[in-house]
């Protein structure tokens, strides 16, 4: 699967190869099968506050301000031979900033968190109700957890060449 960054926004700038890592990492525990598939798209767009608002208004006829907005196509039947967008996911970076600052994150902390979310919305995980939200929850820390793992081994491989 391709993933390709949009940057329409122009207060921040992004690690695009971190990010590119944890889309990889996340495809790689949750949906392995896709790696494979070299003409399957996902975009992920950074956008302004003014973007992400109008986006929640147009889409869903609600007009507030939000950190991320996914959008899954039709995955069931992806045929890895011909070329499909897997989904889109819209995030926010200013909200995230200020998001990261309430809870003790990093901005990159955050993002990576927002990124998760998005991708685990495109795999058909909700979060309207409090048991879906318990396991958005669950689902989000089991991948922050496999991407601190695949982080600490890249950075042992890392040492290792070094020496």
């Amino acid at each position: 699967m391709k993933t390709k960054f949009l940057n329409k926004q122009r207060k921040y700038t992004f690690n695009l190869e971190y990010f590119s890592f944890v889309v990889n990492t996340f495809i790689k525990y949750k949906i392995p099968d896709y790696l494979s598939y070299d003409k399957l798209e996902l975009f992920i767009s950074f956008v302004s506050s003014r973007q992400i608002r109008k986006l929640k208004n147009d889409i869903f006829g609600i007009d507030i301000l939000t950190d991320v907005i996914s959008l899954p196509l039709e995955t069931t039947n992806i045929n890895p031979e011909i070329p499909a967008i897997f989904g889109e996911i819209f995030i926010c970076p200013q909200v995230a900033n200020f998001q990261a600052k309430d809870y003790g994150n990093t901005q990159e902390e955050e993002l990576t968190l927002l990124i998760i979310h998005g991708l685990l919305h495109l795999i058909g995980y909700k979060d309207y109700t409090d048991d879906e939200k318990k396991l958005m929850r669950m689902e989000e820390d089991k991948m922050l957890g496999f991407i601190e793992m695949e982080r600490q081994n890249i950075g042992f491989f890392y040492k290792e060449r070094i020496k």
